[in-house]
């Protein structure tokens, strides 16, 4: 659906990234709590983060940067291959593509 569930919010991984470039941006506030708002199902959905969903966030971004220096990839097969316009650079599918 367009609009997620309460757990789907709370483990965004989009609005943990939000909520920290808000929070490293603006050093006046201390962002904790978030208000998803869909005004055509009048409908608000609020969401907490805490220094915990902050530090998770800065180890994966840590770990995806590491494994891109390292040039470490691991591609997520899934029905969007067949159309990726980045396909024969991907390295674990490469061998096999016929394109």
């Amino acid at each position: 659906t367009k609009i997620p569930s309460q757990e789907l919010v709370r483990m965004s991984l989009r609005y943990t990234i939000q909520a920290y470039a808000i929070t490293k941006l603006v050093k006046q506030y201390e962002l904790k709590a978030i208000r998803i708002v869909y005004p055509e199902k009048n409908l608000e959905i609020p969401t907490y983060r805490t220094d915990n969903d902050f530090l998770r966030l800065e180890s994966i971004v840590d770990n995806v940067s590491n494994a891109i220096r390292n040039k470490i990839y691991y591609p997520r097969e899934s029905w969007e291959c067949s159309k990726c316009r980045l396909k024969p650079y991907c390295g674990g599918l490469s061998q096999y593509n016929d394109d």
